[in-house]
């Protein structure tokens, strides 16, 4: 089937929306949300044009930016004062391991320390802090290209370079 037939849209699930929200059947059973972002939409940054990926003749972001943005959602509905968006943060830590497990395994996705550091400083401490809070997910970061120059104490234990 093609891919654009896979395309379909579902009533927000939000109350107060009231909008449609654009899905993808990834296969019977299986879809997933998708977001269409233009820089400087949630802090994404602008990129050139070589640093676009095309899938079926669609602009897709790389992993690497998915994951970060997942990073950023955590944080967001981790400090907010909603009880709906703090409930999300188990499912956000879930989603973060399964990127890292996924960037582990992508030969495309591991990047070089210096072009971790070509993003916003916001990302970079958002994805300190999420390594502060999980402390054992600190490996999982090094396997896809970013280690961290802190040693990280939780639950009495020490968490080391």
């Amino acid at each position: 089937m093609p891919s654009s037939m896979r395309f379909f849209a579902r009533q927000s699930t939000n109350p107060d929306n009231n909008c449609s929200v654009l899905w993808f059947a990834l296969a019977p059973g299986e879809e997933c949300k998708v977001d269409i972002l233009f820089p400087p939409t949630l802090n994404v940054p602008f990129t050139s044009e070589d640093g676009i990926l095309w899938g079926d003749g669609l602009p897709v972001a790389p992993l690497f930016v998915h994951l970060l943005l997942k990073v950023q959602a955590w944080e967001h509905h981790r400090t907010s004062p909603r009880a709906d968006y703090q409930a999300r943060e188990p499912v956000d830590v879930a989603d973060i391991g399964e990127l890292l497990e996924i960037g582990k395994r992508d030969v495309d996705f591991g990047l070089a320390q210096e072009e971790w550091g070509a993003w916003p400083s916001q990302f970079m401490a958002k994805v300190r802090n999420f390594v502060w809070v999980y402390p054992e997910s600190r490996g999982a970061w090094k396997d896809v290209g970013l280690e961290f120059d802190m040693v990280i104490y939780k639950r009495g234990v020490a968490y080391e370079p």
